[in-house]
C-alpha cells in the first residue's frame, strides 16, 4: 500500500529590515526638522549681521488746512406760534406783517462768493444786495425768513464778518422792535433772557444751515437752579431748516430762563423770541441770540419797568 507523502512547505520568515525601515524614517524626519530650525536661525543671525539701511524720504510737513466758507447765521421774522389761532378779525394778533431788514459786512482779507446771503435751504433771497464799499462786501436789504451769511476766509483762516436782523410790527401782538446779531454754528450754545411768567412766551428755536440733520439736546435753568422739564427735551431739526419749541409748555411760571443747547450730527445755532400781554396790550418781543458764560458780562439797553420803578438785574449761574 503505497502511501502518498504530503509537500510540507517551510514557514516563511518575516523580513527583519522592517524595523530598520521605520528607524530611518524617523531619522530621517528629525534630520528635516534640525536641518529646518538650523536654516531659520542661520537666517536670523544673518538680518542681524546685515547693515540695515535707512528710509529715505523728506521730512514731515505740517499742513494747515483752511476752510472753504465761515459762515453766519441771523435769527428769523418775528412770529406767533400759532397765528390762526383766533378766527375774529376784531381781536387778529397780525392785523398786519412783520417786515424784516438784514444787513452784514464781510472785512477784508475776507472775500465773498458770488452769492454770499442764502436762506437756510441754499435758495438766494429776493431784495438783498451785496455790494463793495472800500475793499469789504457789504450786504443789505428785507428778507422774509432766516438767512445766511459766508465769506471765504485769507490763507491764514481768518475771517471777520457778521450781521444783524431787525424784525418791526405796528400793530398786533408782536407789535414793536426785535434785533439781533447773527451767529456762528457751534455744537453747544447758552440763551439768557427767557421767561414764562403769566402772560409772557418764550420761543425756542433752532436753525440747521447744514446739509445733514441734527439732533438737539435742551437743559433749562431758572432762579432756583436746573428746572425739570414737564415735557421732552429732545428735538430733531431737519437739514436747511429750523425747529422751534414753546418753553411756557415744558417750564412754566419761570421768571427767567437760561437754556442750554447741545446738537449732535451737526452744528447749529439758536435763538430765544420772547414776548408778553399785558391783557390785550402787547409789551414788545425781544430777540435772545447764543452766548457763553463768562466772569464778565455788558448789558446793554436797560429800561425802567414803569413810572417810579427801577431796573432789575438777573445774575445766573449755571455751574458751581
Amino acid at each position: 500500500m503505497s502511501t502518498d507523502e504530503s509537500t510540507q512547505q517551510p514557514a516563511e520568515e518575516a523580513p527583519v529590515h522592517a524595523p530598520r525601515r521605520r528607524y530611518g524614517a524617523a531619522a530621517l524626519r528629525g534630520l528635516t526638522g534640525l536641518l529646518v530650525v538650523g536654516l531659520a536661525g542661520g537666517t536670523a543671525w544673518a538680518v542681524d549681521l546685515l547693515p540695515v539701511e535707512e528710509a529715505s524720504g523728506g521730512a514731515a510737513q505740517e499742513l494747515s488746512v483752511v476752510p472753504s466758507s465761515v459762515d453766519v447765521v441771523c435769527p428769523g421774522p418775528a412770529q406767533l406760534a400759532d397765528p390762526d389761532a383766533s378766527t375774529d378779525p376784531a381781536f387778529d394778533p397780525t392785523p398786519v406783517g412783520t417786515v424784516t431788514a438784514f444787513g452784514g459786512v464781510v472785512l477784508t482779507p475776507a472775500t465773498v462768493g458770488p452769492a454770499p446771503v442764502r436762506l437756510l435751504d441754499g435758495a438766494t433771497p429776493d431784495g438783498v444786495t451785496v455790494t463793495p464799499q472800500g475793499g469789504h462786501g457789504v450786504a443789505r436789504g428785507r428778507v422774509a425768513g432766516p438767512v445766511t451769511l459766508a465769506a471765504s476766509p485769507a490763507p491764514d483762516g481768518t475771517a471777520a464778518l457778521g450781521g444783524a436782523v431787525v424784525s418791526t410790527t405796528t400793530a398786533g401782538d408782536l407789535r414793536g422792535l426785535a434785533g439781533a446779531s447773527c451767529v456762528t454754528p457751534s455744537a453747544g450754545q447758552w440763551l439768557l433772557g427767557g421767561t414764562t411768567t403769566r402772560g409772557a412766551s418764550t420761543r425756542l428755536v433752532v436753525q440747521n444751515p447744514s446739509r445733514t440733520a441734527a439732533v438737539v439736546d435742551v437743559e433749562l435753568w431758572g432762579p432756583g437752579g436746573r428746572v425739570e422739564a414737564a415735557g421732552p427735551t429732545t428735538m430733531t431739526v431737519p437739514a436747511g431748516g429750523q425747529s422751534a419749541r414753546l418753553l411756557e409748555s415744558v417750564a412754566p411760571e419761570q421768571r427767567l430762563l437760561a437754556v442750554k443747547v447741545v446738537a449732535r450730527g451737526a452744528l447749529v445755532t439758536s435763538y430765544l423770541q420772547v414776548g408778553a400781554l399785558d391783557g390785550l396790550r402787547p409789551t414788545g418781543v425781544d430777540l435772545a441770540t447764543a452766548t457763553s458764560p463768562a466772569t464778565r458780562q455788558v448789558v446793554s439797553g436797560v429800561t425802567t419797568t414803569g413810572p417810579g420803578a427801577g431796573p432789575r438785574l438777573d445774575v445766573l449761574v449755571p455751574g458751581p
